[in-house]
Formats: C-alpha cells, sequence, structure tokens
C-alpha cells in the first residue's frame, strides 16, 4: 500500500493566512487615516502662516487693513472673509488663499472665521484643524490654536 502526498495548503491554513492579511490591511488604513488628517492640519497651519507675510505686504502698500469704513467684527462665511477694501479682499488681499486654505480643509463648506478690527489696526483669521480645534493666525504675529474674535469698531481683532 502506498501513500500519495498532496502538494498544497489546506483550506484552513489559506482562510488563516487571508485572515491576518485582513487584521494587517485594517491597522495599516487605520492609521494612513490619521496620518492623512494630519498632514492636511500642517498644510492649513502652513497655509496660515503665509498669510502674515501677506497681510504685511498688503499694509505695507495700503497704508491700513482696511479702508475707513471698514471693520467688520469676528464673522464666518466667505462674504465676510471677502469683504472688499479690506486685507480679505480677493482683488489684491487674502480672500482667494483664505478660501484655498478653507477648501483644502474642506472642499464642501466654507471654514474660516475672520475678524478685523480698527483700534488698533486689525486682523485675525482661523480655520478648524481635523484633529480638533481651530488654527489662528493674527496682525501679531500669533499663529496657536484659537478662533479669530473681536474685530468691529473700536475694536482689536484677536486669536482666543
Amino acid at each position: 500500500m502506498s501513500v500519495t502526498f498532496r502538494k498544497g495548503f489546506t483550506l484552513i491554513e489559506l482562510l488563516v493566512v487571508i485572515a491576518i492579511i485582513g487584521v494587517l490591511a485594517s491597522v495599516v488604513l487605520t492609521s494612513l487615516s490619521t496620518a492623512k488628517n494630519k498632514a492636511r492640519d500642517a498644510a492649513t497651519k502652513s497655509g496660515l502662516s503665509t498669510l502674515r507675510s501677506q497681510a504685511e505686504l498688503y499694509y505695507t502698500v495700503n497704508g491700513s487693513y482696511r479702508n475707513a469704513v471698514n471693520a467688520i467684527g469676528a464673522t464666518q462665511g466667505i462674504e465676510a472673509c471677502q469683504t472688499t477694501g479690506t486685507v480679505f479682499n480677493t482683488t489684491d488681499g487674502l480672500g482667494a488663499k483664505i478660501a484655498k486654505i478653507s477648501n483644502d480643509y474642506d472642499a464642501t463648506a466654507w471654514n474660516a472665521t475672520c475678524a478685523l478690527g480698527d483700534t488698533p489696526d486689525s486682523w485675525s483669521v482661523s480655520i478648524p484643524l481635523k484633529e480638533g480645534g481651530a488654527w489662528c493666525v493674527n496682525h501679531q504675529g500669533v499663529a496657536r490654536v484659537g478662533v479669530a474674535s473681536g474685530g468691529g469698531p473700536g475694536l482689536e481683532a484677536l486669536c482666543q
């Protein structure tokens, strides 16, 4: 009587290997999601940091962050952040840049909060972060977790 050996894997062995691959894939995908959020947050922070130098160039050219009639409180929405005659306008100000940063964060909604004040001449902008909170920059060189606030006639725009 002879014994014949078959070469290959049993069904159980194949199922175990497939299960292991599935577990490893889920761990990798979870890590990639977290890394993707951190990368978007870094891009938001970097984009907002460039606004400070661009705002100073606007101030140098125009002598103010706003014209005499424009001082807005902290408001949310594309209209507020693109106010004509201010550092936020889309023609020669930061409006288009803010829109791009906000769009990169979430293409379905406007997420920026902008504040413009006149005592002293001031501005601040914040955009939410994927990992929680919001990143805020302002005329004083502040760049930190916080929300653009204040602003309006007789008020200073701040990051709080």
